[in-house]
This record gives C-alpha cells, structure tokens and sequence, in this order.
C-alpha cells in the first residue's frame, strides 16, 4: 500500500496517521506548528495568579458567631458570679470602664480588691482560664497556613 500524498494527509490527518513517519516535510511542518501553538498559550495564560484573600478560606456562619459571643458573655458572667460581683453590675463596669471619665479608674481600683476578696477555687479558675488560653493560642500560631498565606513552594 502507497502512502498518502501530502495533500490528503493535510486534507484529514486522522485517516492518514502514518504520513508522518514517512514525509520529512509534513513532519518538520508539524512540529513548527506544535512550538508554535505552544509559545501562544504561554503568552496568553500567565503561569500562576496570586491568590484572593477569601479563596482560601471557608465561610463562617452567622450562626457560629453568635455562638461564639454567647458563650463569651456567658464565661464572662460566671467570672463575675465566682469573684463575687452581679453579672450586671460587671457588665456595665466593663461598658463604664471604656467610657471616658473616672468609670475605668474606678474599675481598676476595685479588681485587687475583688481578687483579694475571692476564694482559692476563684484563683485556680483564673489560672486555669489563662493557662488554657495561651495553650490555644499557641496552638493557633502553630497551625499549617492555608489559603492566601501559602506561599508557593
């Protein structure tokens, strides 16, 4: 059997696969089209784009949000019920001690007393808290980067 002429190769490459393998030509040709497309792709489409700052990172929930504020408000007042203070009243000494004025002096003067009023459990609890807190922020600070802080290798 004849090879394929040049003409019906060029015609319909795919019914005529092996023209390749014998016409310099038509391979030489080939090849220079190849390198070509090649180089037009690498100028269109840039080799990486950097990444948004909310690509890598998962949605947060309203939801959880508000759970977390709860449960902040909620340690918060029973720090206030062990140390001995109304909920209340710690809530808006807290608000008060932000606002200008003599609301925050009087808040720092009360707290060597509270404590010195406080139990031992009252103590340990606050250590304990501290303790816990600085674990989880350790903890945090060496945790993988995810996201737009990763940096490409």
């Amino acid at each position: 059997m004849t090879p394929a002429g040049c003409d019906d190769y060029l015609a319909d490459p795919d019914a005529h696969p092996g023209h390749l393998e014998t016409c310099d030509a038509c391979r030489k040709a080939a090849a220079g089209l190849n390198a070509a497309s090649i180089e037009a792709k690498r100028d269109v489409v840039p080799p990486s784009l950097p990444l948004a700052p909310w690509e890598g990172a998962r949605q947060r929930s309203w939801s959880t949000a508000i759970a977390v504020a709860l449960a902040v408000a909620l340690v918060g007042g029973l720090a206030f019920i062990v140390i001995g203070v109304s909920p209340l009243e710690g809530f808006l000494a807290a608000v008060a001690s932000g606002l200008p004025g003599d609301g925050a002096e009087k808040v720092i003067g009360a707290i060597p007393d509270l404590l010195a009023g406080a139990s031992r459990r009252a103590h340990i609890l606050i250590f304990a808290a501290f303790v816990v807190v600085n674990v989880i922020f350790v903890a945090l600070l060496r945790r993988r980067t995810r996201g737009y802080d990763v940096r490409p290798r």
